[in-house]
């Protein structure tokens, strides 16, 4: 297999693996939140940052704060994949949300990145961050 189509392929598996973990958001219910965390966790590597404007967190810290995040809907649009080494990807994207958190519309477009990562030929989620872009 040449080194194009296997790379076509894994950008499609990273980019379907960052619009599950935006469905797994999405779906998510309240009153089973400890079946949400098990599942949600999943993505994320030991030790992932998230990178936002409110702070810097940790993986117990983001899979917690999104307890009161009620995502409604989300759309990726100009979804780009970068390799800079053989087992990292940076995966680049615009979302448009429509989002509550304890009840605060923090609904936006966001420009996002993602750093995914290969240990042990699973792909993880080391690094997140996003930028709310002003209109």
């Amino acid at each position: 297999m040449s080194k194009q189509i296997q790379n076509s392929s894994l950008e499609k598996m990273l980019i379907e693996r960052e619009d599950a973990l935006w469905g797994t958001l999405r779906n998510k219910h309240p009153e089973q939140f400890n079946e949400f965390y098990e599942q949600f966790s999943k993505f994320f590597a030991e030790d992932y940052h998230g990178v936002y404007s409110y702070g810097i967190t940790t993986k117990p810290e983001e899979i917690e704060g999104t307890r009161w995040c009620d995502l409604q809907k989300y759309s990726l649009t100009e979804v780009k994949v970068i390799f800079p080494a053989n087992d990292t990807a940076v995966v680049i994207y615009k979302i448009a949300t429509e989002n509550f958190a304890k009840g605060q519309d923090i609904s936006g477009s966001f420009n996002s990145s993602s750093v995914w990562v290969n240990r042990d030929d699973e792909w993880q989620l080391i690094l997140h961050t996003e930028a709310r872009i002003n209109t």
